[in-house]
């Protein structure tokens, strides 16, 4: 082999050797792209699960979107339907409430009312129709029925409360209704808040009863239903506050009179008794002191509880001095003068018949159950309240036929209290005279006839 021939392969070989080298860089960068590529692979692939996983995402959100729009869609429409049925601007109220009671209710309602409830008080409520009532207030947007229970709106509940509290009395038309028995009421009152049940209302004695009735007539208590959905009395805080400033005033008045009193009667150191038998005598029968000034030796004779004097006195033509001689015997108490006291109820004048017949109400016995029947048909409502209430105390068989005709008495106090005694006497007889007080134009008489019935059946 020639020079030029080996020199040839010489050349030769050098270039497949560059040629090697340069088929390597192209190998190795061959692999980095390869591995670049199935790393790219490798992300495409998650970013596609990720696109699928988003899609899926996507229809999810828009089913949910569909279902949350139809679900506005339907509560725009119930919205629009509350607003057009429920409209408030303001209530007119000599068109959509009948009655001051329901008026009361309505005000003052802290819970929802049960329609049957009210259904089953409507007498107590004071309310005639209640399907009637319900569906003329409910279109006019003051109360909703949902699930057997009323709702008042609380806009109408604002306006039916002043309207309401305007109408309180004046200071001085309370003051004159104000006794004993009604400061004890508002006191109670204020010890639970405002609030007296159905339930404890009817524990009360007849005169806190009385008391709590004639506060209601006034517009100082309203029947409605507390927290708790139970049927109640409500004295509203701006009445309690009204009350218990004219109970501090009524105890300044009662500290002058007591002072100009015993000034007028020259009485020394009287006890409180004294005082209070003196005061009772006037109220009741509304003297002036001058009127008692002369019967300082019998205000002696009760100081010394010289109950010969008292009873000589109660003959007297005097007709103050009998009624003194009544309430100084009524506070002397005893069954000895139950007797003198019993005389007293046939008395010419209505006051001494008062103080005697309030005087024996403390004194169970057959021995009244007759003079109490005869007082049932006395000419002074008073006395007739007063014998029915006897027998509401203190229950006896013989007055049911007088009990009966006190049922359709002119009074309605004395309705009230005849229908209860008649519950507690327990008799089938009085049903149908029961049944017929349902329809009573007085709420508080068709209440109690009803408590009777309830009374009597449950035996």
């Amino acid at each position: 082999m020639g020079v030029s021939a080996l020199e040839a392969l010489l050349r030769d070989a050098q270039d497949f050797r560059e040629l090697e080298k340069t088929y390597l860089k192209i190998i190795k960068a061959l692999n980095i792209e390869c591995t670049r590529l199935e790393e790219e692979v490798e992300r495409l692939k998650k970013l596609e699960e990720e696109v699928e996983y988003l899609r899926r995402m996507e229809l999810w959100y828009i089913q949910a979107l569909k279902g949350l729009n139809e679900e506005c869609n339907r509560l725009e429409r119930e919205v629009y339907e509350l607003r057009r049925r429920s409209t408030f601007r303001e209530v007119d109220l000599a068109e959509l409430i009948s009655s001051e009671e329901l008026a009361g209710l309505l005000a003052f309602a802290e819970s929802g009312i049960s329609l049957r409830s009210l259904i089953a008080l409507a007498g107590w409520f004071g309310i005639e129709e209640v399907e009637e009532e319900i569906e003329r207030l409910s279109e006019g947007g003051v109360l909703s029925l949902s699930g057997g229970v009323i709702k008042v709106d609380r806009r109408a509940q604002r306006q039916i409360r002043e309207h309401v509290l305007r109408r309180i009395p004046a200071r001085d038309e309370i003051l004159s209704s104000m006794n004993a028995d009604a400061i004890e009421v508002v006191e109670q009152l204020r010890r639970r808040g405002g609030w007296l049940s159905l339930q404890k209302f009817e524990e009360l004695e007849a005169g806190q009863k009385a008391a709590i009735l004639k506060l209601a007539e006034e517009g100082l208590i309203f029947r409605t239903v507390n927290r708790e959905g139970e049927p109640a009395l409500h004295m509203p805080p701006e009445v309690m506050e009204l009350m218990e400033e004219l109970r501090v005033e009524m105890a300044k008045r009662a500290t002058a009179s007591r002072e100009e009193l015993m000034k007028t009667l020259n009485i020394r150191d009287p006890s409180d008794e004294e005082i209070e038998v003196i005061l009772s005598t006037l109220n009741e029968s509304e003297l002036e002191p001058g009127d008692i000034a002369g019967n300082v030796a019998l205000i002696e004779a009760f100081r010394n509880e010289d109950v010969d004097a008292l009873v000589e006195a109660l003959d007297s033509e005097d007709v103050q001095t009998r009624r003194f001689a009544v309430s100084a015997l009524w506070k002397i108490g005893g069954e000895e003068v139950l007797s003198h006291l019993v005389r007293k109820l046939d008395d010419p004048d209505v006051y001494v018949r008062r103080l005697a017949i309030s005087a024996l109400l403390k004194y169970p016995g057959e021995e009244l159950v007759e003079p109490m029947m005869e007082k049932l048909e006395d000419e002074d409502a008073a006395v007739r309240y007063s014998a029915a209430s006897y027998f509401d105390n203190y229950p006896s068989r013989k007055a049911f036929k007088h009990l009966i005709r006190a049922l359709k008495d002119e009074d309605r106090m004395v309705r009230t209290v005849a229908a209860s005694a008649l519950g507690k006497l327990g008799m089938q007889e009085a049903v149908p005279h029961l049944i017929e007080a349902l329809r009573d134009d007085d709420p508080w008489v068709r209440h109690c006839a009803a408590e009777a019935l309830d009374r009597i059946k449950a035996g």
